[in-house]
């Protein structure tokens, strides 16, 4: 018996939920995500260990985030 009236109540919890949700305006909003791993602190580019020239840092992404920021109109 309890674990119908606990089910019952949860089901209710999810009709409410959808039918406040229903009501609510959304507004969408675009993200841009910059993945940035492997930084370990690296502000300028460095040579990987497969030789590899100006890989990294926190310097080059800095230089991305102006051309990644949307314009004001």
């Amino acid at each position: 018996m309890n674990r119908i009236m606990l089910r019952c109540g949860a089901l209710c919890a999810v009709l409410f939920a959808l039918a406040v949700a229903a009501g609510l305006r959304a507004e969408v909003v675009e993200v841009t995500i910059f993945h940035t791993t492997d930084l370990h602190g690296n502000f300028a580019p460095v040579t990987d260990y497969e030789g590899h020239a100006g890989v990294g840092g926190t310097a080059g992404h800095a230089d991305e985030l102006p051309d990644a920021r949307p314009c004001d109109d």
